[in-house]
């Protein structure tokens, strides 16, 4: 196990730090504590996801030259994404189209998949009448009083209209 250096502090020491503050911020605190710890959490979030794909590239080389390695009951190994790219989508549209015999219900069913629109250009575009037409907004409802779930929402304004 690789040990820490005589200045540095734990790491799990400075998530219980931050645990703590988090647990102690009163529900009423000033905007600009809720925006400090927001701040921290994103800070370590971003670390996390460096140091993920990091240990993951490394882990990467080891098996691709070293061959698999067992960790418990995990086998990690180099394999080879795949992932299949439209390269034309309006060519693909219209093979699409054609391929159903122009019926725009068929083509839809048997060659869409579930997220293939977006849903936001297209509200844009079509206005609101049009969009609740086309389109539902699926609420997932709290088990117990079969109100929707409420969730975190964050907006940033530097985006928005």
């Amino acid at each position: 196990m690789t040990e820490l250096a005589a200045n540095e502090t734990a790491p799990a020491d400075k998530l219980a730090a931050l645990e703590r503050a988090i647990d102690a911020l009163p529900i009423d605190a000033a905007p600009d504590a809720w925006a400090e710890l927001l701040e921290r959490v994103a800070f370590v979030k971003a670390a996390a996801r460096r140091l993920d794909e990091r240990i993951k590239a490394k882990l990467l080389e080891r098996v691709s030259t070293g061959g698999d390695l067992l960790i418990g009951t995990v086998r990690y190994y180099a394999g080879i994404e795949k992932r299949v790219e439209p390269r034309d989508r309006g060519a693909v549209l219209a093979a699409v189209l054609e391929l159903a015999g122009g019926d725009v219900a068929a083509a839809a069913r048997d060659f869409l998949a579930a997220g293939a629109f977006k849903h936001g250009s297209i509200r844009q575009a079509a206005g609101e009448d049009r969009f609740a037409e086309l389109f539902q907004i699926i609420q997932q409802p709290e088990l117990r009083e079969g109100k929707p779930a409420r969730t975190l929402k964050a907006v940033d304004t530097r985006f928005s209209r």
